[in-house]
């Protein structure tokens, strides 16, 4: 189902609570990493992992109706008892649970290191609310916001070759909240005058979704931070160009306005 990279596990490497710091990435590809060792990951128990990963924890009936879809409800079972007795053992101690099933306290994910970065650049904006309060976003500087730039480890899109229904809205839903954060982060850094980073992550925003209109309108911003009038002018150029022949639309009211500010003339005194 899908093409990971081979694994580079260092031998007779097994997941034990005393085993070090493990870590499960599903952006770009799954892998499971014990100390920076790469594990082989039977083929049985990867879709289980994954979706734990990505959906946290969940009741073994949920689990099924993901992963088993198109089969009856005791094949669906018995594959996820298969699935769950191949991991733990295999991978002892990475999944547990009874009636609800979740990997171990302590494993990191790079969902979750995500979802941490997506919140902590609505309170970067101040547009987090009174109860967005989460400590390790807390902790998240616009630095780590370079983590969501094309080959970063959060930049990439969740298991890209996989094709499983639940995967594929993850996929976007994720894929959605990473443009918010880079439009965020590009916010921020163009408040606090890191321009050089504010427009890697509007650029980057661009890239990832040519029609997006918030984006574009953000480099603008930067662009006449900068003093560029002309980069600024030639940007919303290129956006109104592509609207037209992809939508056709015109620009918003907003980046109108951003464009007649720019071209009003100014009174000499």
């Amino acid at each position: 189902m899908d093409s990971d990279r081979r694994s580079r596990s260092a031998p007779d490497s097994r997941f034990t609570p005393e085993a070090g710091v493990v870590r499960v990435r599903v952006f770009d590809a799954l892998e499971v990493e014990v100390d920076g060792h790469r594990l082989d990951v039977p083929g049985r128990c990867r879709r289980l992992i994954a979706v734990l990963a990505l959906r946290g924890p969940l009741a073994r009936s949920m689990a099924c109706g993901l992963l088993w879809p198109e089969v009856t409800e005791d094949r669906a079972r018995a594959s996820l008892r298969a699935a769950v007795h191949t991991a733990q053992r295999v991978l002892p101690g990475l999944i547990t649970g009874a009636q609800e099933i979740r990997l171990a306290d302590g494993v990191h994910t790079d969902v979750t290191e995500f979802r941490h970065l997506v919140r902590a650049s609505r309170r970067a904006t101040g547009t987090g609310g009174p109860n967005s309060s989460d400590p390790a976003a807390g902790q998240v500087t616009s630095d780590s916001a370079l983590d969501l730039l094309p080959g970063g480890p959060l930049g990439g899109p969740v298991l890209p070759e996989w094709n499983d229904d639940w995967v594929i809205t993850e996929r976007e839903v994720l894929g959605q909240l990473r443009l918010r954060a880079l439009d965020a982060w590009a916010a921020a850094c163009l408040t606090q005058g890191d321009l050089t980073t504010a427009l890697e992550l509007a650029a980057a925003a661009v890239q990832a979704d040519p029609l997006r209109e918030s984006a574009h309108r953000r480099l603008m911003q930067i662009h006449l931070t900068e003093g560029n009038i002309a980069a600024a002018l030639g940007q919303f150029a290129r956006f109104r160009e592509l609207s037209q022949r992809a939508l056709g639309i015109e620009p918003s009211r907003l980046m109108l306005e951003l464009v007649a500010g720019i071209r009003r003339p100014v009174a000499l005194g």
